[in-house]
């Protein structure tokens, strides 16, 4: 469903008066859209690490270089990256340091070679590498940011099947706002079905190792 098929939904859900035609909308439909937007955005926000956030991207790196800013490596000034995850290069993990160990080096000695390690300047969220030789491209895994609904044929980016969360969200952040109990509590059940159900396919498994303490 697009932005505005899921405003559509939650308006015949709720039992408001008239039809929603775009989500440029006044008066209580631009409510109904902010609290579309605010459940879509919640529930990306539940999980760090859902599946349908995770993005990668090639980018080069070059001797001319040792520090790349995420527009210089987006090619954009906005860049969708929220948080890093890991860097591949030559189908190998490349190593990652602290932003400490990398600065406290002194690079000017460094032979330039194959990219080695990198690090993450956490104020920029720029790239550090070590000195190269040559052009190399690396492999990024990143989370990317929160994906915003803004025109009517936006779609949200978790799996189609799923779209249905973003409608009973909606539908309970209205019901507080117009007072009706019912409506939350029913939808709320709802909201929790999908929600399970979107966290076993989307949100990865976590293992934990027991070892015997001798």
């Amino acid at each position: 469903m697009d932005f505005l098929t899921i405003c559509r939904r939650v308006n015949d859900a709720v039992g408001f008066q008239g039809t929603v035609t775009s989500v440029s909308a006044t008066g209580y439909q631009a409510t109904l859209t902010q609290a579309v937007k605010d459940a879509y955005e919640d529930i990306q926000r539940y999980r760090p690490d859902w599946e349908f956030m995770k993005r990668d991207k090639t980018v080069s790196v070059g001797s001319s270089a040792n520090e790349y800013t995420l527009a210089t490596l987006w090619g954009s000034d906005t860049p969708d990256l929220a948080t890093w995850k890991y860097i591949n290069y030559d189908y190998k993990l490349l190593r990652q340091i602290t932003y400490d160990s990398y600065v406290f080096q002194d690079l000017t000695s460094y032979t330039a070679g194959k990219p080695n390690y990198y690090a993450i300047e956490p104020y920029t969220q720029s790239l550090l590498i070590t000195p190269v030789d040559t052009t190399y491209s690396l492999d990024i895994h990143y989370i990317r940011d929160i994906h915003l609904l803004s025109e009517n044929s936006d779609t949200p980016i978790l799996p189609t099947k799923f779209h249905m969360a973003i409608v009973y969200g909606a539908i309970m952040k209205l019901s507080t706002f117009i007072g009706n109990q019912t409506l939350y509590d029913t939808h709320s059940a709802n909201h929790a079905m999908i929600l399970g159900q979107l966290m076993r396919d989307e949100n990865p498994a976590k293992t934990v190792r027991k070892r015997p303490v001798a």
